[in-house]
């Protein structure tokens, strides 16, 4: 960690920084914070860092995609499968020896470990596409490092899966009966061709649905206040509390649009971003 003070000198650097909305940094901002938490420990690099005379970092640069061990804070990021037809999303994801977010991205994946850390004592975390797509073909906001498709997590309070605790569960309306449009099956889309979705866990009378409906709602927030959300996507106020959702950036199993992009493509994650998808 090297000398103590430079260490107290760093995190009274970065605290400002971290204070602030992630889709508010500059790139040079994003950068320089993504260097003080390596210097700290929190985040690591896959590349060696190069400086030149000066001591100007040359190896890695501001807006740059950075290879990072995905490991962050501590907390195993494992990588999903994808095309993965079971019921559980997050089954036989594994760890890669890195992923390469841009130094702004890595921010949101930080302040993503440390949220579900301090609150969730989460221990593993199941992500797609950082720095690479399902199309190799496709350039995109995955390909280039600044989205992430967030699977689920392992914590202390219980195991979440998008697809097996949010995608498959039932529709229920406010008066906590099956909605007109519920589906059969984990397969098909339980809303059928309905546009007029919410937060379904938020109406469920069901007991075991409380815990995942706490635990998405407070990922869905984090993506609101830190990446890119607009007057599209609804406060997480109004999304926990199953008011009417709205087309957006955040994308999710009762997205309110069935089709690609639409909550189909979406039923075992939630999408986040910062910046254009292309």
């Amino acid at each position: 960690m090297g000398n103590p003070f430079r260490i107290v000198k760093l995190i009274a650097e970065t605290v400002p920084l971290l204070s602030v909305p992630a889709r508010t940094l500059s790139a040079q901002d994003g950068f320089d914070l993504m260097m003080d938490l390596v210097e700290l420990g929190e985040i690591r690099l896959f590349d060696k860092v190069v400086t030149d005379a000066s001591g100007t970092i040359t190896s890695h640069r501001p807006g740059q995609q950075t290879k990072i061990i995905p490991v962050i804070s501590g907390l195993p990021f494992l990588k999903a499968r994808g095309e993965n037809p079971g019921p559980n999303g997050s089954l036989g994801a594994v760890q890669q020896t890195y992923f390469s977010p841009t130094p702004n991205f890595a921010i949101v994946l930080y302040k993503l470990a440390k949220m579900l850390i301090d609150d969730w004592s989460a221990t593993q975390v199941v992500y797609g596409g950082i720095g690479a797509g399902g199309n190799a073909a496709v350039t995109d906001c995955h390909s280039t490092g600044h989205c992430v498709d967030f699977y689920g997590a392992n914590t202390k309070r219980g195991n979440f899966d998008v697809r097996q605790h949010w995608w498959m569960r039932p529709v229920y309306d406010s008066a906590g009966d099956i909605h007109p449009s519920e589906g059969n099956g984990w397969a098909l889309d339980r809303w059928k061709n309905e546009t007029n979705t919410y937060f379904r866990l938020a109406m469920s009378p069901e007991p075991q649905d409380a815990a995942p409906a706490e635990f998405f709602a407070a990922v869905y927030e984090f993506a609101h206040n830190e990446t890119r959300a607009e007057a599209f996507d609804i406060n997480p106020m109004d999304f926990s509390s199953g008011i009417k959702l709205r087309m957006g950036f955040i994308m999710h199993p009762d997205y309110p649009k069935k089709t690609t992009p639409g909550r189909q493509s979406h039923n075992d994650h939630i999408h986040f971003q910062l910046g254009n998808t292309r």
